[in-house]
């Protein structure tokens, strides 16, 4: 339906992240990838090789990364949408970035700054001040306790920032 100029795919590697430095427990509940699904990896990248299209992978960087550092750097040039249905992602939305939010089958919505704020209740540029105080509980990150998405949400609409709010305890 857009008829991309470009187009790319980034791809998660065995190596631990960054991330799980910075933080042991990081992914600690996660459940290892389906075998089968780790079967089909090497063909698809084959069948991408084969089309052109090309992939990213860095050691010590997650795809989700790449993905971040691709959109924010092509989005100066370039419309770009991120085909994904994870929520973090929504951070990354502004007039030049959009996200093809992945639904059930071959549904899928287009989000723009308003699907964000109506999401999260605040702008693409606070999500990232939303996730810190709530947490991730797929990654195992703790968020604060007794604190959700709407009183996050509260939080940095009265306040702005993180940091803000301690100011203000």
């Amino acid at each position: 339906e857009q008829n991309p100029k470009y187009f790319t795919v980034t791809w998660d590697r065995k190596e631990k992240t960054f991330r799980h430095t910075n933080y042991a427990d990081y992914k600690a509940n996660r459940s290892e990838t389906p075998s089968d699904l780790l079967r089909q990896i090497p063909r698809i990248q084959s069948l991408l090789t084969e089309f052109g299209i090309s992939t990213f992978s860095l050691a010590g960087f997650e795809s989700d990364d790449l993905i971040g550092t691709i959109a924010t750097k092509v989005s100066a040039e370039c419309d770009v949408f991120i085909v994904s249905s994870d929520k973090d992602f929504m951070q990354l939305v502004s007039d030049r970035v959009k996200i093809y939010s992945l639904k059930a089958g071959d549904d899928y919505e287009v989000l723009g700054r308003a699907q964000v704020f109506d999401y999260f209740g605040v702008p693409p540029e606070k999500v990232i001040e939303v996730l810190a105080i709530t947490g991730d509980v797929a990654d195992n990150v703790p968020g604060v306790k007794g604190i959700g998405d709407k009183g996050a949400a509260k939080l940095i609409s009265d306040f702005g920032s993180v940091p803000e709010i301690y100011q203000n305890l």
